[in-house]
């Protein structure tokens, strides 16, 4: 009976050490599930945040392009077409002076500019008379044309013969230059353009080079692809186009063309 009884109180001994490890693992788990609850929490938390912000974003930018959209509604033409002007003069005159030949001279400086003075263009490939001269820039009477330019983009003219010369050489190159521009146009002019799947910011310079180009070509009519969709595109476009100086009227292609999903241009 004695060696029973240290038996059993060795085996008790053990019961109760188990016990004891038993509460302390119960204890870590449910420390961990405590634990893993809030890093659960704190995870939709950032992740409700996010959304939030990403939603506040959309608006911000969805507000913003109406906002744009407004605004080309109601004030477009002016100064994006004087920037439209003024880019594609700057390339004719670019194109135009590679081979514009140029005449005998001294280059022109704000020190010996002077009103009355003859001068030659080199951007333009002309002659004309500086009627002002600004610090370092001069303005020139070209005909009935007046243009501003940098002093050292003249020549000052030594004599009349060359010039006329240049000037006449440079018509014959001009008038070969435009001819070949416009047959180009007109071989690569589309009767439509596809702008399905694309944003405003992609479809509007997309539209402006379809326009062009058909205009160029004398086309009076374009269509424009821009699928049903949510018909934001579609709204979008025709915002922009009621208001465009060539468009003389819009109007939903028939059904065989596309019907809701397109839109015809008439210029």
């Amino acid at each position: 009976m004695e060696g029973e009884r240290r038996e059993y109180e060795t085996q008790n001994r053990e019961i109760r050490s188990l016990k004891a490890e038993s509460e302390r693992i119960k204890q870590e788990l449910q420390h961990q599930k405590q634990e893993l609850e809030h890093r659960k929490n704190e995870i939709l938390r950032k992740a409700r945040e996010q959304a939030d912000e990403l939603y506040r974003s959309s608006r911000r930018e969805t507000e913003a392009v109406l906002k744009e959209l407004r605004k080309m509604k109601t004030d477009f033409d002016a100064k994006q077409l004087q920037a439209a002007a003024e880019a594609a003069r700057k390339k004719l005159q670019k194109s135009f002076a590679a081979e514009t030949p140029v005449p005998e001279g001294e280059p022109l400086t704000p020190q010996t500019a002077k009103a009355g003075q003859t001068v030659f263009l080199k951007s333009l490939g002309k002659d004309g008379t500086i009627i002002a001269v600004n610090g370092s820039e001069v303005t020139v009477q070209i005909g009935i044309l007046k243009t501003t330019v940098k002093a050292k983009d003249c020549i000052a003219m030594r004599g009349k013969a060359k010039s006329n010369a240049a000037e006449e050489n440079f018509g014959k190159k001009r008038k070969g230059f435009a001819h070949q521009f416009f047959v180009q146009k007109s071989i690569g002019a589309r009767t439509e353009v596809d702008v399905r799947g694309m944003t405003m910011d992609e479809a509007i310079p997309a539209v402006d080079k379809a326009m062009d180009d058909a205009l160029l070509a004398g086309l009076t009519s374009l269509r424009i692809i821009h699928g049903k969709g949510t018909g934001a595109l579609k709204a979008g476009l025709t915002a922009y186009l009621s208001t465009h100086r060539a468009v003389k009227s819009l109007a939903e292609a028939p059904l065989s063309e596309g019907g809701s999903g397109a839109t015809i241009i008439n210029f």
